[in-house]
């Protein structure tokens, strides 16, 4: 398929205010918890809102990723989460903050979380940069949330669409014509 039509979505200029806002809300949220804060971004797509928001939280934290798969080169989700890399072994007595970068289905942030028990976590909290309430399977409650968008496939601040755009500043949303 080829991209036949950009378009912007949300602006830098909202998504750094998000950023700082959701920064806020989790330092407030965990501050006075003694347990240490570890924040697992999901890669490869997260990097970038991980990133910002690790430097809009003001407290102590510990960062860890984790690499996952339910896309390869498609546009939906396979249903299946393959787990490919993870840089931790212990979380015992930790709040655990998974950060990722779109949930549609909650399938793969799901699975992710059903797993931070075996690794002795306290608590885990989900955080999403973009959400597509209407495509929601998995009975999953996402704690903190950047933007509720359409279902529409979005490109940019991280996100790819076949491991291309995830070097553009803004979300855009494309749309893909079928290859003759």
């Amino acid at each position: 398929m080829n991209v036949s039509q950009r378009q912007v979505l949300i602006s830098r200029q909202d998504i750094a205010a998000k950023v700082q806002a959701l920064g806020a809300q989790i330092t407030a949220d965990f501050k006075d918890d003694d347990a240490p804060l570890v924040v697992i971004s999901i890669l490869k797509g997260a990097i970038p809102f991980t990133a910002d928001l690790i430097r809009a939280i003001d407290m102590p934290l510990r960062l860890e990723v984790m690499q996952v798969s339910s896309y390869g080169s498609g546009t939906k989700s396979s249903g299946k989460v393959e787990f490919k890399y993870r840089s931790f072994d212990d979380l015992s007595g930790c709040n655990v903050l998974l950060v990722d970068d779109i949930i549609d289905s909650g399938n793969t942030l799901a699975a992710i979380g059903r797993t931070m028990a075996d690794f002795g976590a306290k608590h885990v909290a989900y955080c999403t940069f973009l959400d597509k309430v209407e495509r929601r399977t998995a009975d999953i409650k996402v704690d903190y949330v950047g933007f509720e968008i359409p279902d529409k496939f979005i490109i940019g601040y991280g996100l790819d669409y076949d491991s291309q755009y995830r070097e553009l500043p803004d979300i855009e949303y494309i749309e893909l014509d079928e290859e003759e």
